[in-house]
């Protein structure tokens, strides 16, 4: 679907996830021009989207790439992917932030990487290179957080992910922190 499709369902917000495996493959040791180049062509590109979608009515809310460390990848090929994310982030985050006008920026990145780049554990797919439910989790509540304040909502009530149950194993609403049905007491 394009951006005017997404504005004639009278879509106010569009999410822009953006990854450095969609931008170009780098080569392992690939040189600084090398990255260079592919950062300063991605975020032309990625401006001219944010800017066509603000023309057509829709805010854009964009977060930074993430972590990446593909199993299957170099070490060297990790290292430069890491790097031109590195690079691509602030230069978006930049952007973004001195041009009010391509939307909202959120910072994603350092929820859900080490300082080197990669995936805190847990938190990917297990390949290294997409978020896993974990990684989404918090990926989503930053993104949402961002729509709520551009919407000029405060806040929504807090909710914790440890008070669940199986209704459809124990439909009386009840458990014990192991799972074990037993009686809900809600304190």
């Amino acid at each position: 679907k394009s951006i005017v499709d997404a504005a004639s369902t009278g879509a106010q917000f569009l999410v822009n996830s953006f990854g450095i495996n969609d931008i170009q493959t780098l080569a392992s040791g690939a040189s600084q021009a090398t990255i260079d180049g592919v950062v300063n062509t991605a975020l032309a590109n990625i401006i001219a989207i944010l800017k066509k979608q603000k023309a057509n009515g829709i805010w854009p809310i964009t977060h930074s790439l993430l972590g990446y460390n593909l199993n299957t990848a170099t070490a060297g090929q990790i290292a430069t992917r890491q790097a031109a994310s590195r690079q691509l982030n602030t230069a978006i985050g930049s952007a973004i932030t001195a041009n009010p006008e391509l939307g909202s920026w959120v910072d994603v990145y350092s929820l859900v990487t080490t300082s080197s780049g990669a995936w805190i554990s847990g938190l990917d797919d297990g390949l290294g290179l997409h978020p896993g439910a974990n990684g989404c989790k918090i990926i989503y509540a930053a993104v949402v957080e961002e729509m709520l304040r551009v919407a000029g909502i405060s806040a929504l009530p807090k909710y914790a992910y440890g008070l669940q149950t199986n209704l459809f194993t124990n439909p009386d609403f009840s458990a014990s922190a192991s799972g074990t049905a037993t009686g809900l007491s809600v304190s």
